[in-house]
């Protein structure tokens, strides 16, 4: 009985082998990047929570008394509406330079 290729069984396992050599390639690749990645955020780590946030600020200068009512409102809008539009691109993944563009 002859084998469905036609010929040697030599050429199906070349290309085989080439298949799974790719993957095993890819996947190393693959590997590396991840732990590059991984490796960059162990090593810059900045604590983001010893500064007091726009929003602390803003609340501590209107019980202050430095702004108004209205003033408070308008920049509390602003900083809520700044939050949600960067959540939204964080969600869509847009480059910070192609943000600049809209």
């Amino acid at each position: 009985m002859e084998p469905p290729f036609h010929g040697s069984p030599i050429f199906p396992a070349i290309v085989l082998g080439l298949i799974i050599l790719i993957i095993i390639i890819n996947a190393v690749r693959f590997h590396k990047r991840i732990d590059k990645m991984d490796g960059w955020s162990k090593h810059h780590h900045w604590d983001h929570n010893d500064q007091p946030t726009a929003m602390e600020i803003l609340n501590n200068r209107y019980a202050n008394g430095e702004i108004d009512d209205e003033e408070f409102i308008n920049r509390k809008q602003h900083l809520l509406m700044t939050e949600k539009e960067l959540r939204l691109m964080m969600m869509q993944d847009v480059p910070m330079d192609k943000q600049d563009e809209d």
